[in-house]
């Protein structure tokens, strides 16, 4: 009876429990029920009544939800309809001619896919001489265009404020979204349904289209004229897609408050055609593929098993186009360790003419001085100036016993791995202008106790020639004529010179260098220039600046003046000029050279000062956009198996792999390449990239690797590159 009576009482006090739970919390997730029981013991020393507590988790029941009436906040797309319009303006035009208010018409689209000019009625073969060959091909659209009736000419009023007639082709790339009733269609990656909302540099007319506001002052009679038909070529566009093009008229009235006015417009849809290849370097000046060298337009990468580098002088007048082409042979790639003495060998690749090579070693902020190598002279010794047009042989270069020393105590305290740099400054040895170009050579220390690793370094080097001639700057010149009184006495006479003072740029950074000379009509070996730099701020403040030390080979200490013989170039490194003067280059600022004086130099005299009437002036600006442009094409290095050295077997490699892609990449360096366009007003200059890769030894002994440099535009345009073996 007692266990029948408390497993009712139990169901009792749940059925309690859960009622009153759905009365007061139905929406607590969880019910706990507590039981006390009062217990009586028969023990006469403890108490008599004893009090228990215990707890019971209750299953919860779930409450109903009620029913809520909600509304959508809109309709289902898949039944809605969608409306357009074109904005006119707030006013209607008066008087609009129906020209300016029809859509023009749309009467021809045509792809071109152009891989060489194409011949016109009875014109000679491409490539002969009355008929010019084009260094690229053309893909693109070709459109024609009516603007009236019969294609004839529209005309308006001469004695009216003038009117402006704008030809605007609007076009956009068309997506296309995927449908489940036609899934044959292609699509673009756009969802089912897709209707954004309106964009208004996407709307068929801009609303409120800024338009030029300067009015143009009619001298004499103006008027009007439209063409009556347009042809014109879309190019550069995004290759295979799918654009809407629409034609349009805007009719702009100067010197009036009319709105303007935009004619209706038909959409046109078409496929952009495929980017054509780049062509082969047939030409230095117009080359498009990248290459190793201005002297080997066909190999797309210089690719060499140890530090190679290559100086180079564009051909100028007279001169020829020379190189100088140093690789490394030891130290075997590049590899040195603590004890090595400075002993380097250089095989030695150069054209025509003499060379001078000033060599240095740079350890962080220590440098190592090789003696300074000068080709012989041929003509000294009776023989020939006659040679062939590349000369090769090799160079050795030894470090004096103390600055071996003194190497040797450096490179202990290099870790493994630690890389030194060889600087190898060059130049012509008949150029006295002081246009000097600088090749480097990284080593890296070694530990030559540790178990080298079956890896193999290669190092890469080319240039893209079209980059080189985007680097191509106007120079920024000031001349003046000058009177020099040369001879003594009765033969003295008043000798008119003109005297240019030149920069590489007419803009600069504040981290550029800064290339100046100044140049005589005729070489007066006997007078130097006294120049002085200022600067001056936004508000017109001037400040006469120091030269800094070594700013010139002549010059061991800082001053306000520079004293430069005629026809020698100077870099300045605006670094070290604010540096020097503790001052902070702003954009805006501008920096004035001034050929203060000249100075009479004769040997065993003193100096006599010459003064001029009027100083020669030349100014650059500060700016803070970047004076050097990053390349617009992208550059690939492809490393392939070759099986051997046959042309078939190069054509065909094993495998082919990118090891490196990169878009826009920047240049190892930036140099130029003659020092006399100061003088002729475009400075040209070169683009040189140095890259690294490294491989794992082939174990066949007649498979090797091949390696290759692929370009890439922002049109698509690329070209399948050759493999070169490293050498």
């Amino acid at each position: 009876l007692l266990e029948k009576s408390a497993t009712s009482l139990e169901q009792i006090s749940q059925q309690w429990a859960d009622d009153t739970h759905q009365r007061l919390t139905p929406e607590s997730p969880i019910a706990v029920l507590r039981y006390r029981e009062i217990l009586a013991t028969d023990d006469q020393e403890a108490q008599a009544v004893v009090t228990r507590y215990r707890f019971q988790v209750l299953p919860v029941r779930q409450p109903r939800p009620l029913a809520q009436r909600v509304f959508a906040l809109g309709s289902d797309v898949r039944y809605r309809r969608f409306q357009s319009g074109q904005f006119g303006g707030p006013q209607m035009p008066l008087a609009p001619r129906p020209f300016e208010l029809a859509p023009p018409q749309t009467t021809g689209v045509q792809p071109l896919y152009l891989h060489q000019r194409p011949l016109v009625g009875s014109e000679p073969t491409v490539g002969s001489e009355s008929t010019p060959v084009w260094p690229w091909g053309l893909s693109g659209l070709r459109l024609s265009v009516q603007y009236s009736d019969r294609s004839q000419p529209a005309l308006g009023l001469s004695n009216g404020p003038p009117t402006l007639w704008w030809q605007t082709p609007n076009y956009a790339v068309q997506y296309r979204s995927s449908n489940p009733a036609l899934p044959g269609l292609p699509m673009a990656g756009l969802p089912v349904h897709y209707r954004p909302g309106a964009i208004k540099t996407l709307l068929p007319v801009l609303p409120n289209l800024p338009m030029p506001t300067a009015g143009i002052e009619a001298k004499g009679g103006w008027q009007p004229v439209l063409p009556g038909q347009l042809r014109y070529l879309l190019t550069g566009d995004r290759p295979g897609v799918m654009v809407v093009i629409r034609n349009q008229l805007l009719k702009q009235v100067l010197g009036t408050a009319d709105p303007l006015l935009v004619s209706g417009s038909v959409p046109v849809q078409h496929r952009v055609p495929r980017p054509v290849p780049l062509p082969v370097n047939t030409l230095q000046d117009r080359a498009l593929q990248p290459w190793a060298s201005y002297f080997e337009p066909d190999r797309t990468v210089l690719a060499t098993a140890a530090p190679a580098d290559e100086a180079f002088l564009a051909e100028n007048g007279d001169h020829p186009a020379q190189r100088l082409q140093l690789q490394m042979r030891s130290p075997i790639a590049g590899a040195i360790s603590p004890s090595w003495s400075g002993q380097l060998e250089f095989l030695r690749t150069s054209s025509l003419g003499r060379w001078v090579i000033q060599l240095q070693l740079v350890d962080g902020l220590q440098t190592f001085t090789y003696p300074e190598y000068r080709d012989p002279d041929p003509s000294a010794n009776g023989a020939s100036p006659a040679s062939p047009e590349t000369i090769s042989f090799d160079l050795d270069f030894d470090l004096p016993e103390v600055e071996a020393a003194r190497l040797r105590d450096a490179l202990a305290r290099r870790a493994a791995g630690d890389t030194v740099s060889v600087v190898a400054r060059v130049r012509p040895a008949d150029n006295e202008d002081n246009f000097w170009q600088t090749l480097s050579f990284p080593l890296r220390v070694i530990d030559p106790e540790a178990l080298p690793l079956p890896l193999r370094p290669t190092f890469i080097h080319f240039e893209d020639p079209e980059y080189n001639r985007q680097l191509a700057t106007n120079a920024a010149t000031a001349a003046a004529t000058v009177l020099v009184q040369q001879g003594t006495g009765d033969s003295s006479q008043t000798v008119s010179y003109d005297v240019t003072l030149a920069s590489d740029r007419q803009e600069y950074n504040p981290e550029s260098i800064l290339y100046f000379r100044y140049d005589w009509t005729n070489t007066v070996s006997a007078l130097q220039g006294q120049l002085s730099i200022a600067h001056i701020n936004a508000a017109g403040i001037v400040t006469n600046l120091n030269w800094p030390q070594d700013a010139n080979e002549t010059q061991q200490a800082a001053s306000r003046k520079l004293s430069l013989k005629n026809g020698v170039l100077v870099p300045l490194s605006l670094v070290d000029l604010q540096a020097e003067n503790r001052l902070i280059l702003n954009q805006g600022d501008v920096l004035e050279l001034k050929l203060l004086e000249l100075e009479k130099v004769e040997e065993g005299k003193e100096t006599v000062p010459v003064p001029l009437a009027l100083p020669i002036v030349l100014s650059v600006v500060m700016v803070a956009a970047p004076v050097i442009p990053v390349p617009q094409a992208a550059y690939g290095l492809l490393r392939g198996i070759i099986q051997s050295a046959a042309p078939e077997a190069i054509a065909h490699p094993l495998s082919v792999q990118c090891v490196r892609f990169a878009w826009a990449p920047a240049a190892t360096r930036i140099e130029l390449i003659s020092a006399t366009d100061l003088r002729t007003g475009l400075v040209r200059r070169r683009a040189v990239f140095q890259w690294h890769d490294t491989t794992r030894p082939i174990l066949s002994s007649e498979q090797h690797y091949g390696y290759a440099v692929q370009k890439i535009t922002q049109t698509g345009s690329t070209h399948l590159p050759t493999l070169e073996q490293a050498l």
